[in-house]
C-alpha cells in the first residue's frame, strides 16, 4: 500500500489517513482487491511504456525458490 501511495494514489492515501488505526486489511477479499489494484497499476505503467516507445520487449521468467514456491520476474525494456 505504501508503494501505491508513493506512486501518487491520492484516494488510497486519503483513505489510509482517515481509517481507524486498528484496520488490518488481512481478509482474503481485501487482499485480493489490493492485488487487483496493484495489477492494474502495473498494467497501466507497461501500457504507457509501450505507447511511448518505438520498440518494446517484455520478458517473463519463472522459477521455484528454495521453499518450493513459484517466483516470477518481469523485465520490460
Amino acid at each position: 500500500m505504501k508503494f501505491q501511495v508513493n506512486s501518487g494514489d491520492k484516494v488510497l492515501e486519503n483513505h489510509l489517513k482517515t481509517v481507524s488505526a486498528r484496520a488490518t486489511y488481512i481478509s482474503k477479499t481485501v487482499q485480493n482487491e489490493l492485488i487487483d489494484c496493484c495489477g492494474q497499476g502495473i498494467f497501466s505503467d507497461v501500457l504507457h511504456s509501450v505507447h511511448d516507445s518505438r520498440f518494446y520487449s517484455i520478458m517473463f521468467d519463472k522459477t521455484t525458490d528454495i521453499s518450493h514456491m513459484s517466483q516470477m520476474s518481469l523485465s520490460d525494456m
